[in-house]
């Protein structure tokens, strides 16, 4: 379930800006470039060089790239929470058959729904 949770934040969330989908990828290296460019936004600088996967490096607003970190952070804690809330669930059987049945994805059980993911999931 980890190495899922894992490949899923490194796969990337897609975020529309002025009218256009793009896709960005969370790999370790690119949550680090999010950090910079963050920090880039935060001391004002207003052309923030960066790219969307696949696409030529352009300028974004340090709006664009506040929506872009904000959205990474919600989909990189939406994967953490769910994943952690499961493990947990997993850890909790000692029947092989239940164990072998679960699935990234499955709703879980009530007993396993922190504050946090009851708040991601409104």
């Amino acid at each position: 379930m980890s190495y899922t949770c894992n490949k899923i934040i490194e796969r990337g969330f897609d975020i529309e800006l002025q009218g256009e989908t793009h896709h960005f990828s969370l790999t370790v290296q690119d949550q680090l470039n999010l950090i910079t460019l963050s920090s880039m936004a935060a001391q004002g600088i207003q052309q923030i060089p960066y790219h969307a996967d696949g696409e030529l490096c352009k300028f974004y607003s340090p709006e664009e790239i506040n929506a872009i970190v904000n959205t990474a952070t919600m989909f990189k804690t939406y994967h953490t929470t769910y994943y952690n809330g499961l493990k947990a669930y997993i850890n909790s059987l000692d029947n092989i058959e239940d164990i072998s049945e679960i699935t990234y994805g499955i709703d879980l059980p009530e007993e396993y729904q922190t504050d946090v993911w009851k708040e991601i999931n409104q």
